[in-house]
């Protein structure tokens, strides 16, 4: 038998609803079975209404007393229709209805709703709710059963949200929005990584500000997502296009990137216009000009240009002159009409007095050199060991030193002043003066130079001496040096030569003198074999008839017996008669070859103090790690030296840096080898002295590390095999001194100019 109930759907009618619920929170399906509003009857089955039957006979029941409907949304009674004697139709299955979803926005506050709509509908930008307007949709994984479908639509919040009514108090005025709607690329925490991404993108979504428009957002503002400017607009701390006018692309309209944080404050502003610059030289006004800028740059927009006068950032006046400059980023502060009316507003300020002299007292005083205002002052004056000295400090700092005198200031600007008398501090011992690095390479002897006693060679890094060079070894002959590469050896050249013909010519070989031939006696005699330049090898029969061959090193000798007079076969060597020998003696054993070494020696230097060594062992070939740890002690890799006291290095723990060992993430791994360092290419400035660095004179370099301030070796090559000259190389952030060999300053702070 049909009943009358009350019952909730999301929709504006029950012919477009998708289900029906028991409560006014349509949380709750309602019991499957058949529903009408005396118009039409529906089935519902797990939620879902099927498609619409008109009623062929519906009369209203006597309703059943049931609850109060509730005005929103609006209750439909739904008797069910007995049809008789119409048969009832058989519904047709309806397919599961899948739903996206989107989350809105309060337009007026921070409030949140998910709408949703059948698979493959067209969400629109902004939806009117229990009288609510919800705009900026965004995607969601949450759900929801309130309908899009159905909902009044707008193109934007302040399409739905009406002009508030004026109140006559005491004049009817009408009050405007407090906020200023522009239009951003992005939604609400999907903005851009980069201004110059979000630049190029289409203005789509409200945003809303205090100011004016776009070109008037300062650092600092908030931005809103509505216009009431309660509910603050969430930017990750992404980049954000944003235009006047909706549809706008900001490169294009004069737009700007705000790089926003999650609080809707802008962090950084870009203009979204490429600024186009002229650039001019300068020459400082009469009586109060500056002498720190050459050059500035104005916009094509300002109109400032040649004859104007401009203030620079050194609070001096210049006046623009008509030739053009090279590209800079000088930027001035203010124009004025002539040179008078700027340095009236900037006057220079006034030279201060000079010192008036003090006597300078004898023996060795303390004084104190500081650097005066806007340059480096560099002293000269002799230490209390009667050597000459010099010292630079910079603008504000300060150094104290012993003298014989009075301290001169030779450059910049600065002051001395006595502190009192100084008792000189007992000499520092010299650092340890470091072990140069070099490479090892085998040689070849010159043609027409004699016999080869050398095979290998070695040079250092700051050399330059490599494979195609003509060198003049210890021996007195002439060898060019090969691309290929040898072990580890304590052979130098003596000099270079531009080709063999020279080296030969300035050191001639020394031909071996021919001994004059005695008579050879009869029988079997002993015979001294003395081994001459370079070695030689001999060759002998025996006194039991057998041939033989000895060979024997330069500056030793053996005695062998034999029939007939030994002779030099190969190298070097003499032949001396001792007698005659009682026996036949056997053919001594040739001498063992040198074994090759097993065992290589490193020393690594104290990170922290350099005086503290470290001796340690490996086998031959290995490379050592660039760090060691002993204890809680990290020591960096210094050179092939020592004698292994502490043992093999694979006992301490091994990383790439002092840093990383200072400050291990992690508990220190199995030690394992470091690889042979790599060779990176570096941008550098290369100057002999720190007051010539100009921040614009970069060449390639290469460096061990990926870091100039961690880089060990410094590189002329992009092999990696030729040592950079001494002098002082600046990255435009650091600069280090390079002795050649190896650096001796850390990086140091680079100002440029």
């Amino acid at each position: 038998m049909a009943t009358t109930g009350t019952y909730y759907y999301s929709s504006s009618s029950f012919s477009t609803a998708t289900a029906l619920f028991t409560d006014t929170e349509l949380t709750s399906f309602a019991p499957d079975g058949w529903y009408s509003d005396q118009s039409i009857y529906r089935q519902q089955a797990s939620g879902v209404l099927f498609a619409e039957t008109s009623c062929p006979n519906c009369s209203s029941p006597t309703p059943t007393p049931g609850p109060a409907p509730v005005p929103v949304p609006v209750p439909v009674p739904v008797p069910v229709p007995v049809p008789v004697p119409v048969p009832v139709p058989v519904p047709v299955p309806v397919p599961t209805v899948s739903y996206d979803y989107k989350e809105y926005t309060d337009c007026n506050g921070s409030a949140t709703q998910i709408f949703r709509l059948v698979s493959g509908g067209t969400f629109q930008p902004v939806y009117k709710y229990n009288n609510i307007c919800y705009g900026n949709p965004s995607p969601t994984t949450s759900t929801s059963l309130v309908d899009a479908a159905g909902l009044p639509s707008f193109a934007n919040c302040g399409a739905c949200t009406p002009t508030p009514t004026p109140v006559p108090v005491p004049v009817p005025v009408p009050t405007p929005p407090p906020g200023i709607e522009l239009f951003s690329t992005n939604n609400v925490n999907l903005g851009q990584s980069s201004s110059s991404a979000a630049c190029v993108l289409q203005t789509s979504v409200s945003i809303y500000t205090s100011r004016a428009n776009v070109a008037s957002v300062q650092v600092g503002d908030i931005f809103y997502t509505n216009n009431t400017l309660t509910n603050i607009f969430n930017g990750g701390l992404k980049w954000y296009g944003v235009t006047n006018v909706n549809g706008d692309y900001p490169n294009l309209d004069n737009g700007y990137a705000f790089l926003i944080n999650s609080n809707g404050e802008v962090l950084s502003i870009t203009s979204c216009v490429t600024v186009t610059y002229n650039y001019y030289t300068l020459t400082a006004c009469p009586g109060g000009g500056g002498t720190l800028y050459t050059t500035v740059r104005a916009t094509f927009a300002s109109g400032v240009g040649p004859g104007d006068i401009v203030e620079m950032n050194d609070g001096r006046c210049y006046e623009i002159t008509e030739d053009t400059a090279p590209a800079n980023t000088n930027d001035y502060i203010n124009v004025y009409v002539d040179c008078d009316a700027c340095i009236a507003d900037n006057p220079p300020p006034p030279t201060p007095p000079p010192p008036t002299p003090t006597p300078t007292p004898s023996g060795c005083n303390e004084w104190e050199l500081e650097g005066g205002p806007g340059s480096v002052g560099n002293f000269s004056y002799t230490d209390c060991n009667g050597v000459a000295q010099t010292e630079s400090v910079d603008d504000g700092d300060s150094a104290s030193v012993c003298a014989l005198g009075l301290p001169t200031l030779t450059s910049g600007s600065g002051s001395v002043t006595l502190v009192g008398p100084c008792t000189p501090p007992p000499p520092t011992p010299p650092p340890p003066t470091p072990t140069p690095s070099y490479n090892y390479y085998q040689v070849t002897i010159c043609p027409g130079g004699g016999s080869a006693t050398l095979t290998t060679v070695r040079a250092t890094f700051a050399s330059g001496v490599g494979p195609g060079d003509i060198v003049e070894m210890n021996d007195g002959k002439c060898y060019e040096i090969t691309e290929d590469t040898a072990g580890a050896n304590t052979n130098d050249y003596i000099n270079v030569y531009v080709d063999c013909n020279a080296c030969i010519a300035a050191n001639p070989p020394t031909p071996t003198p021919t001994p004059t031939p005695a008579p050879t006696p009869s029988g079997c005699n002993e015979w001294e074999l003395e081994g001459g330049s370079g070695g030689g090898t001999f060759s002998y029969t025996d006194c039991s008839g057998s041939s033989q061959t000895e060979s024997v090193p330069d500056g030793d000798s053996i005695p062998v017996c034999a029939l007939g007079m030994p002779t030099v076969t190969s190298g070097n060597g003499n032949v001396t008669l001792n007698g005659p020998c009682p026996t036949p003696t056997p053919t001594p054993t040739p001498p063992t070859p040198v074994p090759t070494p097993t065992t290589i020696y490193g020393r690594y230097l104290d990170c922290d103090d350099p005086t503290n060594l470290l001796d340690v062992s490996a086998p031959f070939g290995t490379t050592f790690p660039n760090v060691l740890k002993s204890g809680s002690i990290c020591f960096e890799f210094d050179t092939n030296a020592g004698s292994g006291v502490n043992g093999s290095y694979t006992l301490y723990a091994s990383f790439n840096l002092c840093l990383d060992c200072q400050n291990p993430p992690t508990p220190t791994p199995v030690p394992t080898p470091v690889p042979s360092p790599s060779c990176n290419l570096v941008n550098l400035e290369f100057v002999s002295s720190v007051n010539e660095i100009v921040c614009d004179d970069y060449e390639f370099y290469y460096i061990n590390t990926s870091d100039f301030c961690t880089a060990t070796l410094l590189y002329r090559t992009p092999n990696c095999d030729r040592a950079a000259l001494a002098g002082y190389y600046n990255n435009g952030s650091f600069y280090r001194y390079w002795n050649g060999s190896s650096f001796t300053l850390s990086c140091t702070v680079t100002n440029c100019p």
